[in-house]
């Protein structure tokens, strides 16, 4: 291509003209579209004459795209990208550029394209480029590489939240909370390219999980809100990008200058550093942010998924008892209560014997019912919590005692109103305990509740003088399921233990020929 090139009035009509074609390079959503724009562009606009774009590949540059004819000039390539800036050979022979063009090439322009490449333009005509070619190319170039640069980050940012994405399906198949920490500060380390992740727990001093167990680059302890209150109680989440925002907010080392505080619900605090400045950006913030959600919710599945397996093990502790008192207790005591309604028809004389025995086995078939259908209630309710006077608990199940059956002696011992936090069915387990001490008795029963305050607890005893549990219900308890050979017949102990865990609680029997001890320890309101 050879025709009239002077400078003139060409620089001032091909900015205009440069403006208006770069439109389509700033709106450009692949970097090829970028690339093939801006060589139509220098092809029809600045009327250069062969152009192409090499990429860097490593240490070697290779070609991406171009007009026709290609021509490579490899040593101008490399000198341009080692210099970072505009390279015009106008005359070779008029310059010690010369060594650095093809052989048949007499003028050449090379501009770097930031770290992607470089554009290169040549002819075969000697002069054909100049200071105007090369202030208006770099224009161009300008533009190319703002395009290239947006395209990546947009592309880096796509890259960042499909990677977090998989990372969030990655926790599904982890059953503890540490695991879980684990993985994501290992994740974020990588995913973000920072030098350290780490993860610390609400009131801790330590971090939970670090990328550098050895040598953490922030002190747990220093992450605090801007409230000045310990982590998670009332912190934003926020990124800092430079050293010295880093140093006000927190204690770190004198490397760490760029970071990101994510709280993971109200339990945690998650913190990623680097040793660059502005080194995260907004979006890298906004992901933190998307998958500290996901953790906290994760690790809410795992904190309840133990209590979930232990409520269907109660389901199924349910459906034993429902089977075993339909198939033992029932049948046999409808078996006694058959026997004695026909030795009632057949005899005149202890007619009111054996009604006594069916009245009595009657009453103990509708108790034990009562239990099964109390169990299901509790199942059914799950761990709900009340604030309750135990105390108060205690006079009223006494009292109730004392009037339903006058021949026990009860004795009570508090040191006054005592508020729990506990099942709102609480006094269904003391009437039960003392219940089973005064039913179970041959004799005149005596029945001690002792209730008394151990630092953050509270626990309360109940002792009878009777004949004791028998071991083989204690076993069932333990083992919360029934073998072939035991019968658990006492509904009543299933129920207040469950209870008793659902408030979580714990209760524990101590059992001989002289008398039974049961404790149940219980959280003081406010400590639980």
């Amino acid at each position: 291509m050879v025709e009239d090139r002077s400078s003139g009035e060409r620089s001032e009509e091909a900015l205009r003209a440069l403006s208006l074609a770069t439109v389509a390079i700033t709106s450009a959503e692949r970097v090829e579209t970028v690339i093939q724009t801006a060589l139509e562009v220098a092809e029809t606009v600045l009327e250069f004459d062969e152009c192409s774009v090499f990429v860097r590949e490593g240490a070697s540059f290779e070609l991406v795209a171009s007009t026709e004819p290609t021509r490579d000039c490899p040593g101008l390539i490399e000198a341009t990208s080692d210099r970072a800036h505009s390279v015009l050979i106008a005359e070779p022979a008029a310059t010690e550029h010369n060594e650095l063009l093809a052989d048949d090439v007499n003028s050449a322009l090379c501009v770097p394209i930031d770290d992607y490449g470089v554009f290169l333009a040549v002819s075969t005509v000697p002069g054909y480029y100049d200071s105007t070619d090369r202030e208006l190319l770099e224009v161009l170039v300008g533009h190319v590489a703002a395009a290239i640069g947006r395209i990546r980050a947009e592309h880096s940012d796509d890259r960042t939240l499909e990677a977090l994405c998989s990372v969030v399906a990655e926790l599904e198949s982890h059953s503890t909370q540490t695991a879980v920490f684990e993985t994501v500060t290992t994740e974020l380390q990588r995913i973000l390219g920072a030098d350290w992740a780490g993860v610390v727990e609400l009131g801790k001093t330590e971090f939970v999980a670090t990328t550098d167990a050895d040598d953490p680059p922030i002190d747990a302890h220093s992450l605090r809100s801007p409230a000045g209150q310990p982590t998670g109680t009332d912190l934003d989440p926020r990124r800092f990008r430079t050293a010295e925002a880093v140093g006000e907010a927190m204690e770190a080392e004198p490397w760490v200058r760029s970071a990101i505080v994510v709280p993971i619900g109200e339990s945690a605090v998650c913190a990623v550093t680097s040793s660059d400045e502005d080194a995260f950006s907004a979006l890298d913030l906004e992901a933190v942010k998307l998958l500290a959600a996901a953790v906290s919710e994760t690790c809410r599945r795992v904190e309840t998924k133990p209590w979930i397996r232990k409520r269907q093990q109660k389901l199924q502790l349910l459906k034993q008892v429902q089977s075993r008192v339909l198939r033992h207790n029932i049948r046999n005591d409808l078996t006694v209560i058959a026997g004695a309604a026909n030795l009632a028809r057949a005899e005149d004389d202890g007619v009111n014997t054996h009604l006594e025995i069916i009245e009595t086995k009657a009453s103990g078939l509708l108790a034990t019912t009562d239990k099964v259908r109390q169990i299901e209630g509790v199942i059914d309710r799950g761990r709900q919590q009340a604030v309750l006077d135990f105390a108060g608990i205690l006079e009223t199940v006494a009292d109730r005692a004392r009037q339903q059956y006058p021949e026990a002696t009860l004795e009570v011992t508090t040191p006054g109103p005592t508020f729990v936090t506990t099942h709102p069915d609480l006094e269904l387990v003391m009437w039960n305990l003392v219940e089973n001490g005064i039913v179970h008795h041959p004799g005149e029963p005596a029945v001690e509740i002792d209730l008394e305050r151990r630092d953050t607890r509270v626990r309360c005893t109940v002792t009878d003088d009777g004949c004791g549990i028998p071991e083989s219900e204690l076993d069932v308890l333990e083992q919360e399921a029934e073998t072939a050979l035991e019968h658990g017949s006492g509904a009543g102990l299933w129920l207040v233990t469950l209870i008793v865990e659902q408030a979580g609680g714990t209760i524990s029997f101590d059992t001989s020929p002289a008398g039974t001890t049961v404790a149940v320890d219980l959280p003081l309101a406010g400590e639980s």
